[in-house]
């Protein structure tokens, strides 16, 4: 499943997997080119993060991506990372002409990369347990 209808609204919520360095980085990547402050984040691991999954129909066991939930919808793999790319500050928002490639093509690469990662980037041990924000770094 792609999208999930929701009823969270708190400008774009990021939740990622809090083990993953790739992830944790892609977060850094994400809270340092936020002037606006839009992006909130969360661990899909914690207590948060699974209550966020579970209220947007997305099955937690299972899920082995980035979340993206905005405009009352839950966008996942690739389709998550390009949404976040959009609402970047210049340049980034440019990448997001990948949206044209097919998203099963997208997807194919970013289930690649997303089954590899821990092998590729390690793990973290400590997980965050709470919502992380903008302001709380």
């Amino acid at each position: 499943m792609h999208r999930a209808e929701v009823t969270t609204n708190v400008g774009l919520l990021v939740l990622y997997d809090g083990q993953c360095m790739l992830c944790s980085g892609w977060v850094t990547f994400l809270r340092k080119r936020d002037p606006k402050g839009i992006f909130r984040f969360a661990s899909i691991q914690s207590d948060q993060g699974q209550a966020i999954v579970s209220l947007h129909g997305l099955a937690a066991e299972t899920l082995d991506s980035m979340v993206t939930v905005a405009h009352g919808r839950a966008f996942t793999k690739s389709s998550a990372g390009l949404l976040c790319l959009r609402h970047l500050p210049f340049p980034w928002p440019l990448l997001g002409v990948a949206s044209v490639v097919p998203r099963p093509l997208r997807d194919c690469l970013y289930d690649l990369v997303a089954k590899r990662r821990h092998r590729w980037f390690k793990r973290r041990r400590d997980l965050p347990d709470a919502v992380k924000t903008t302001e709380s770094t």
